[in-house]
């Protein structure tokens, strides 16, 4: 496939876990990546470890609402195209009620709500001038269900949820897709340092499937709702967690 004929994509927070998975997956599957991270070097990082040529790392700060537009523009002048946008940066404090503050949760909003609506704010235009795409973003199964210690961040995914389905009836006209994956437990390196064994092993026995999600579990997720198999599919919330919330 010739660089002009590759799809295009960003993925946001994809210096690690989830979207380093959903970045170097893109990539296999024939996109041209460009593969975000607030910090520059982790962005980097992801993109050592493609070998297609295919991932390029970008520094970009989601909360940052002009250097998005800025970003969004110089990925527009690179490919002239961008096909699908994957918003899944996402910075979280888990913790009692009691003990969420003000600043944990400003930037929890900032990253997890706010970075969503700038990047999707800024593509609009652009992307359907271009023919139209595709915009995932990346929710939870605490958006959906009640989990313990976990009152600001279901905040933050409940209201992704609720944008989700707002932006897909706002750019639906405009040829633009606009989809959500709700993850349950996923085995990053952060959730695993997060959870004992006992966590896990009573996670598990609870799941139908018998075992947590893997970061291409919800990779291949985001692939199908941004490509064509899901061209009549917007507005909605794909949950991928091994039948755990039928379960519950």
């Amino acid at each position: 496939m010739s660089d002009a004929q590759r799809p295009v994509a960003i993925v946001t927070g994809a210096g690690r876990g989830i979207g380093r998975s959903i970045a170097l997956r893109l990539a296999e599957a024939g996109y041209a990546v460009e593969a975000s991270d607030r910090t520059g070097s982790m962005a980097e990082a992801t993109a050592a470890l493609d070998t297609s040529g295919a991932l390029t790392a970008r520094e970009l700060d989601v909360t940052d609402r002009d250097a998005t537009y800025d970003g969004v523009r110089d990925v527009f002048g690179k490919h002239g195209r961008l096909d699908l946008v994957v918003n899944n940066a996402m910075w979280m404090r888990y913790g009692a009620l009691e003990g969420i503050n003000a600043r944990d949760l400003d930037r929890m909003f900032d990253v997890g709500v706010k970075g969503p609506l700038w990047l999707s704010q800024a593509v609009a235009e652009p992307m359907a001038a271009s023919g139209g795409g595709a915009i995932v973003n990346i929710a939870s199964v605490a958006a959906l269900l009640g989990t313990p210690a976990s009152a600001g961040y279901a905040a933050v995914k409940g209201a992704v949820v609720s944008m989700t389905r707002q932006l897909a009836v706002d750019l639906g006209p405009r040829g633009i897709r606009v989809n959500a994956v709700a993850p349950g437990t996923i085995r990053t390196e952060g959730q695993t340092a997060a959870m004992t064994q006992e966590s896990v092993a009573y996670r598990e026995q609870r799941a139908p499937l018998g075992r947590l999600g893997d970061p291409q579990d919800v990779a291949d997720a985001v692939i199908f709702l941004g490509g064509p198999n899901a061209a009549f599919v917007t507005g909605q919330v794909l949950v991928v967690d091994g039948g755990i919330t039928a379960a519950m």
